[in-house]
């Protein structure tokens, strides 16, 4: 508690973050990610119109029934996150592919993906219990995945398994069959 008031470990303190911020936010491959980043959405914005308009023909045409255009009206609904996931997807395969730093683009597809799973589930999923559930489900991947702990929580959820005799019961495959349903 006294570090909070001392000056000396302040300015320490305040030097690290700018030196943070200097050598690691404020650089030129920051910039460019944001800048493919904005370009992906401004793409998106453009292109939602002419989705929404092909999902709508394909939807209303001769005969479709019920569930068919339902399904239409729910992807209109998340043309623009849509259209911008698979952009900053396309974009952060390039990026990884010619050796450039994307984690800010695939922070961007962790977050667009998450907002089409929540769009989704708010539209198609009635029972309020289980719409909340997938949500903080949806969140909970994004955050680990964002700070790449992903995989290491995988990894320790399919250690915690258990086998009964030849059936092998893992927390892991429990929560993703919860998950898919």
């Amino acid at each position: 508690m006294q570090k909070l008031i001392d000056p000396v470990y302040l300015e320490t303190q305040f030097r690290a973050l700018l030196d943070w911020l200097l050598t690691e936010v404020l650089v030129l491959s920051s910039l460019g990610q944001i800048g493919v980043i904005f370009i992906a959405y401004l793409i998106a914005f453009a292109g939602r119109r002419q989705w929404s308009v092909l999902i709508a023909f394909v939807t209303h045409w001769r005969g479709a029934d019920h569930m068919v255009a339902k399904t239409g009206e729910t992807l209109s609904v998340v043309a623009l996150p849509f259209i911008w996931l698979v952009l900053q997807y396309i974009f952060g395969l390039i990026a990884a592919f010619a050796g450039w730093p994307h984690h800010l683009m695939t922070v961007t597809v962790s977050l667009l993906t998450v907002w089409i799973i929540i769009r989704l589930t708010a539209v198609l999923i009635r029972d309020k219990s289980w719409a909340k559930a997938i949500t903080i489900g949806a969140w909970t991947v994004a955050a680990l995945n964002i700070v790449n702990l992903l995989d290491p929580t995988m990894a320790f959820l399919d250690s915690l398994s258990i086998t009964l005799g030849d059936l092998r019961i893992s927390l892991l495959l429990i929560i993703k069959g919860m998950l898919s349903l």
